[in-house]
């Protein structure tokens, strides 16, 4: 009999202080995408992940909006008699930019990241593949939030340097993109403060598992 493998998943978001309540509203926004992360650490029964990601928003009057986030992924997998457990906790800080931190060539070729806290300094550099931009599109809600997104995405490399540690996705058996597009929002209410969500994943395999896993690591800024 094959195992049945549970897996359960905590993620921790670490909101910015001064995050305002919003209520009930609509917007449409041009959107640039900057988004990477890749592995720390790895072992049979543990694995660790960083990211950095860049977003920037541009209203229909021009007026701009630059994050960034960035932050670690933590797993762990044990055993229970036949069932496989495994938690993971994603801490992401969230930073408000000014809009020469984040550069991002409009042709999707490059784009660049650069922000300090605390006086460390987190950077990150992309630069695309060779292969051509694909259409992309995506339909998101969280129960606060409803976003629908249209784009073109291009693969990339990202290397830099985060929480004091440089990085490669290259080396580092990471992924990375760069996305342009528009995005329309609809929103029903955005609190600060920490949230936590869990989800439960069947699988057969450790293999599946890990796989499932790494899907979960951050790739797409919020």
């Amino acid at each position: 009999m094959k195992k049945l493998g549970v897996l359960i998943l905590g993620l921790v978001l670490l909101a910015p202080v001064g995050v305002k309540a919003q209520s009930v509203g609509a917007s449409f926004n041009q959107t640039f995408f900057a988004t990477s992360s890749w592995v720390v650490a790895r072992t049979p029964t543990t694995g660790r992940y960083r990211f950095i990601n860049a977003y920037r928003s541009v209203d229909p009057i021009g007026a701009t909006n630059t994050i960034a986030d960035y932050g670690n992924v933590r797993c762990g997998i044990g055993e229970d008699g036949r069932v496989i457990v495994t938690s993971c906790e994603v801490t992401t800080r969230i930073v408000f930019l000014k809009p020469d931190r984040f550069l991002f060539d409009p042709l999707l070729r490059n784009a660049t990241v650069s922000l300090t806290e605390n006086g460390v300094t987190h950077t990150a550099r992309w630069t695309v593949k060779e292969e051509p931009p694909a259409p992309t599109w995506a339909l998101h809600g969280d129960g606060r939030t409803t976003r629908a997104e249209a784009s073109l995405r291009s693969g990339a490399q990202a290397r830099g340097r985060v929480l004091g540690k440089r990085f490669s996705t290259k080396n580092d058996s990471g992924f990375a993109s760069l996305r342009r597009g528009g995005e329309v929002n609809l929103y029903y209410e955005a609190e600060e403060g920490t949230t936590t969500e869990s989800f439960v994943h069947r699988s057969t395999t450790r293999r599946a598992a890990w796989t499932w896993i790494e899907a979960l690591i951050p790739k797409e800024t919020r």
